[in-house]
């Protein structure tokens, strides 16, 4: 298939022509013979059976007007049926007028038939023909049915008795007098007619075809030549160095004609062009030369630009380091601060438990010295109670000397006791103001521990503060670091563009050399002349 289009791609325009004009007609007569043909077959066929039911609807018409007559009473059934067979028997129709119409009734019996007087009244139950087809059974069967069809069988060949050919024939019953109405026709008569139609088509479509191929012969030469003529100058065109001063000669008017004319039209556009793409080529070259000499300027400064945000970038990178340690130290100061501060507030909370537990010692104390007073004071009383003792068992002699002992030991420990209640009370009292000292350095230590406190707390702050600072500090430097690395890769993508900029423009300027010697080429007309 691919052959076959590549061998239509590269023929001549008049050989295409000419098979396509071929192919058409070719198309065309198969069409006729293969389809046209066979349906007109058909039609003729169609005609011819449609003919045989009108030929058999007007006789039925006929007969069916004397049986109205023998109804009215105007003549007898037996004088209407006898008139209605006589005028059946002679009627005759065709081309050559042997074509005829016969009866039968439905036993089958004839009733009668021009060409075989035999058989009228003869049963014909058993009539068949070389086949073996019984068609006057046939001719019930269907009347019987439908009341009216056709057939098809073997008969004699219209007065030829000898001669058996095939035939179709149309019958409709008459009820009224059981009768089977029947003509036919020749299959060989609608042979003829159908080939006689065939013999003068084919005439007609040989004398189309003829006229066809001239014609198409008479176009393609038409068309071709001018093609041939414009592909000449096409040739000469090509051939004269690009010469746009060449022209097509217009000598007609149709469609090769305006092709002439249109391509005229654009070596005249083309020569325009072609005179201002040379005048471009010139201005071209020098832009070109100017753009290379700024791109070398321009890549100088970028690479100095690329040099200096290189440096900015190391130093950037080096106070970010420095951030980076302040940041964790102030981290570190912030969690030893933070640590300080619970540290003077469990302090705090020992020496407020201790100045409580001072105060209630100091409490006890002085509930001690108290105690200690009561002593004093009993022993002081029991000393005047034995020196009473004494006194009135010296007044009482022999009888109070033992109670004088008594009274003597009582005041020895009353005396001793107070001694020592005194001992104590003294040591107590030192105690007491001992324990209130303590109270007041407890106090006071209280209040540094509390002012120690409140001082880690502003200094934790003020860490926390300076670490948030130094945070913030240090995502401005990565921030700007970042920006910092981003120029460098624009400003190295911009150096590479430089590059690509300045080994493109070295490419444009010798496109446009290239540009000049090829314009150079065209002969052209100078419009400045």
């Amino acid at each position: 298939m691919n052959l076959l289009i590549s061998l239509y791609k590269n023929m001549s325009i008049k050989l295409k022509i000419f098979l396509t004009g071929t192919t058409v007609i070719i198309l065309f007569l198969i069409i006729n013979f293969f389809y046209i043909i066979p349906v007109m077959r058909s039609s003729i066929i169609e005609q011819k059976k449609l003919k045989l039911k009108e030929i058999v609807e007007t006789q039925y018409s006929i007969i069916q007007s004397f049986n109205r007559q023998s109804r009215n009473g105007e003549m007898s059934v037996e004088e209407a049926k006898n008139i209605s067979i006589h005028l059946t028997n002679n009627v005759r129709f065709g081309s050559e007028g042997k074509d005829y119409i016969w009866i039968n009734d439905f036993k089958p019996k004839m009733i009668m038939h021009p060409y075989l007087p035999k058989l009228n009244g003869r049963d014909l139950s058993n009539y068949a023909d070389p086949n073996g087809k019984l068609m006057f059974v046939e001719f019930v069967k269907i009347c019987q049915q439908y009341g009216e069809g056709y057939v098809n069988y073997m008969w004699q060949w219209k007065d030829q008795k000898d001669k058996i050919v095939p035939k179709i024939s149309f019958v409709k019953s008459f009820n009224p007098w059981g009768w089977i109405i029947g003509t036919g026709v020749y299959i060989q008569d609608i042979e003829k007619e159908i080939m006689s139609f065939q013999i003068n088509l084919t005439v007609i479509y040989v004398i189309i075809t003829v006229l066809m191929f001239f014609l198409i012969l008479f176009i393609s030469r038409d068309i071709a030549n001018p093609v041939i003529e414009v592909t000449s100058t096409f040739k000469k065109l090509s051939e004269s160095g690009g010469d746009l001063t060449k022209r097509l000669i217009v000598n007609s008017k149709n469609e090769i004609g305006e092709f002439s004319r249109y391509f005229n039209i654009f070596i005249e556009k083309l020569n325009n062009i072609i005179y201002q793409i040379k005048t471009s080529a010139v201005v071209l070259t020098d832009s070109s030369k100017m753009i290379s000499d700024d791109n070398r300027d321009l890549s100088k400064r970028t690479s100095d630009q690329f040099s200096s945000l290189k440096e900015l970038s190391s130093s950037i990178r080096e106070i970010a380091d420095g951030v980076r340690i302040s940041v964790e130290n102030s981290h570190e100061a912030s969690i030893l601060s933070e640590k300080n501060i619970r540290l003077a507030e469990n302090g705090g909370n020992i020496v407020t438990e201790l100045i409580d537990s001072i105060q209630e010692i100091n409490q006890y104390s002085k509930k001690i010295g108290e105690i200690f007073g009561v002593i004093n004071d009993i022993a002081y009383k029991s000393n005047l109670l034995a020196l009473n003792a004494a006194i009135e068992a010296s007044h009482a002699g022999k009888h109070g000397r033992g109670f004088s002992i008594v009274a003597n030991e009582v005041r020895d420990l009353a005396q001793r006791s107070g001694d020592a209640a005194k001992e104590i009370e003294a040591l107590i009292s030192d105690t007491i103001d001992k324990i209130e000292k303590v109270t007041v350095l407890s106090n006071k230590s209280g209040e540094s521990l509390d002012n120690i406190n409140l001082s880690s707390e502003h200094v934790y702050k003020i860490v926390k503060d300076v670490s948030l600072a130094n945070k913030e500090q240090e995502n401005l430097i990565i921030r700007f670091n970042n920006a910092i690395n981003k120029m460098e890769a624009i400003t190295d993508e911009n150096t590479s563009l430089v590059e690509k900029t300045s080994i493109a423009s070295k490419d444009l300027d010798n496109h446009a050399v290239d540009l000049k010697k090829l314009v150079n080429e065209f002969v052209i007309e100078n419009k400045d002349d």
